[in-house]
């Protein structure tokens, strides 16, 4: 609306309700998506111009056989077709390279008229400046923070997932969300995926640079499968509750919880040391072998395995803890590097 009030106030020709459409268009849910559809607008309707004003120099003031035109823009449409069959990063250049030499060389034949493809240019400038401010002022979404609280909100809700059947039934029925654990974990993981690209426009990240917020995911998504079996062994395979609850296992989980809730808050920023976790599982085989002991063959496998799920956790464990902390330094909003689009502020 703001860029159509302009268009009107300035009384700007046909070509500038350009300026309305990239106000539109470039407004995205994050400012990382703006920011990155708005540079990639800018640079296709710069080179597309360009382009086009070289070739009506060249061609068009030098001759009037539209044979050698439509030869030049063949060669220019090829390259934006090519640049649109590429990567996310580069289709939306290719697109506005197409559009803008259009533009300029004319629909219909050759022409030095050059005015539609300027005025395209400018439109998409006063556009982007519109839409960027608004974003920026009003409502700014930071792909990076979306990265930091989804990954810091499936580490907490792992953390609650291990609680799962030691309580009572009715107690587990308010707690399970409604789609179930490990739909809604993978949903918050799958999040911080989605903004990992957007995210690298906001800080200025170049695509070869470490990846822990990458990294971090991978790693929780190792993991549930581990907490799945922990479950599964308390629910299904039925273990005695002297062991399940037993003084030392209880440690353990409750040491395993805490780190991750220390994760949780690491990536949002937050500060904390994680302590060792390998004495508590010492301490906790060494607690359940006379247990372990007492117990038939297959129930006895069935003790080993449940203490090994929690011991398989924890080298994950350990290598969360430096890339929660790697992805706060990266993303989030206390620690995370200056943002490139906060120049638009």
């Amino acid at each position: 609306m703001l860029a159509l009030i302009v268009v009107a106030t300035m009384r700007w020709g046909d070509a500038m309700l350009t300026t309305a459409v990239t106000a539109i268009l470039v407004i995205q849910p994050t400012m990382g998506a703006s920011w990155s559809k708005s540079m990639q607008r800018v640079i296709g309707a710069a080179i597309g111009c360009a382009y086009g004003i070289v070739g009506l120099t060249l061609i068009s003031a030098n001759t009037n056989d539209f044979t050698w035109m439509l030869l030049y823009a063949s060669i220019g449409l090829g390259i934006s077709a090519w640049l649109m069959a590429g990567s996310w990063e580069t289709s939306y250049v290719g697109m506005q390279i197409g559009i803008a030499l259009a533009l300029v060389l004319g629909a219909v034949g050759p022409t030095a008229d050059v005015e539609s493809g300027l005025e395209r240019l400018t439109g998409i400038l006063v556009g982007l400046c519109i839409a960027l401010a608004v974003l920026r002022l009003l409502w700014p979404v930071w792909a990076g923070s979306q990265i930091c609280s989804s990954l810091s909100a499936a580490s907490r809700l792992m953390a609650d997932y291990l609680e799962v059947g030691l309580q009572g039934p009715e107690e587990e029925a308010l707690r399970r969300p409604p789609n179930g654990w490990n739909y809604l974990i993978l949903s918050h993981v799958s999040h911080a995926y989605k903004y990992r690209e957007e995210a690298r426009y906001e800080r200025g990240i170049a695509r070869a640079h470490a990846a822990p917020g990458l990294n971090m995911g991978v790693r929780l998504q190792a993991l549930l499968p581990k907490i799945v079996l922990i479950v599964e062994a308390r629910q299904i395979r039925s273990l005695r509750k002297e062991i399940v609850s037993h003084p030392a296992v209880t440690a353990l989980r409750t040491a395993i919880e805490d780190r991750l809730r220390l994760i949780s808050d690491l990536v949002l920023g937050g500060e904390g040391d994680a302590q060792p976790l390998q004495p508590f599982l010492d301490r906790a085989y060494e607690a359940i072998a006379p247990l372990q002991s007492e117990a038939t063959e297959n129930r006895a496998e069935i003790i080993n395995d449940f203490l090994g799920y929690y011991g398989d956790m924890i080298p994950e464990l350990d290598s969360l803890v430096e890339d929660a902390r790697q992805t706060a330094a990266l993303f989030s909003e206390s620690k995370g590097i200056p943002r490139l689009a906060s120049s638009v502020s």
